[in-house]
């Protein structure tokens, strides 16, 4: 739940509601960024909308990297538009299909 459920912005920021599909079918997942803003669009809904530069989204940042580590660095310091992307799960299977990644 909260910042680690279907939808958040890992460890970063919870999503507002649960929008998730039933385990065993795929989600439909939109990821929006501009500059430090961030929208998560979840089978059509928005769950997350924040900042990343915003002092609670870097608390909690540092909260799970330390401010020296190089993740910490990515996420709070990065430019957003040379950002790469990177897919995750946490030793369960999981399947990611149709990824399209479009420059605006």
């Amino acid at each position: 739940g909260g910042y680690y459920q279907t939808g958040a912005l890992y460890s970063m920021i919870a999503p507002s509601q649960s929008a998730a599909r039933p385990v065993g079918e795929y989600n439909l997942s939109r990821v929006v960024v501009k500059g430090n803003h961030i929208e998560h669009w979840l089978n059509g809904v928005r769950v997350v909308e924040g900042e990343l530069n915003a002092p609670a989204t870097l608390e909690n940042t540092s909260a799970r990297w330390t401010k020296e580590s190089l993740i910490y660095k990515a996420l709070a310091e990065q430019r957003k538009k040379a950002c790469p992307i990177a897919l995750q799960n946490h030793g369960d299977a999981a399947w990611f299909r149709s990824i399209k990644i479009r420059k605006r």
